[in-house]
């Protein structure tokens, strides 16, 4: 039974080593594992591709922050005009857990709403000017923004703060 033990942890180790190599490989082709950034979905080869619908949405995003437009009162415009959010297509709930006091709260993935912090993740993620980082190497990916509109918004991102919006 030892050596019957040693060959499956072999196996297991081989098998894991495989499928992280695999994934790599898929990575640097271009190809999509888990789920895909906002503006994106997979085309039947599980290649990234632009979403259009959602698109639409990162550059108006992005048009907001050029603007001087803050994160909050972008994600406050989003919510307004009723833009969905990536996780409003999803059924089940999302569960958090307070780090102090051990509650755990459920929310409806269809009631999740747009939030500054979602808005300052899109706004520095390279991939919309075409970068996608995988394990320290960048990867060619359909473009949604101009890589000079993407530099400009994030040199202004800082001063955008000062205007957040009211406070609610």
């Amino acid at each position: 039974s030892g050596v019957i033990s040693l060959a499956n942890e072999l196996y297991a180790s081989l098998t894991s080593k495989k499928v992280k190599l695999s994934i790599y490989k898929n990575a640097l082709s271009g190809k999509s594992h888990g789920l895909t950034a906002y503006g994106y979905q997979k085309d039947d080869n599980g290649y990234l591709e632009i979403n259009k619908e959602q698109a639409k949405v990162i550059k108006k995003i992005y048009q907001l922050s050029l603007k001087g437009t803050g994160c909050y009162t972008i994600a406050n415009v989003l919510n307004g005009d009723g833009v969905p959010t990536k996780f409003n297509s999803f059924e089940g709930e999302i569960k958090r857990k307070d780090k102090y006091t051990r509650t755990v709260t459920k929310f409806k993935k269809e009631d999740v709403r747009w939030r500054g912090n979602v808005i300052h993740d899109i706004i520095i993620n390279p991939i919309y000017k075409g970068l996608r980082q995988w394990k320290n190497e960048d990867v060619k990916v359909p473009t949604i923004i101009d890589a000079e509109i993407w530099e400009k918004v994030n040199k202004n991102l800082q001063n955008n703060k000062k205007f957040v919006g009211k406070k609610e």
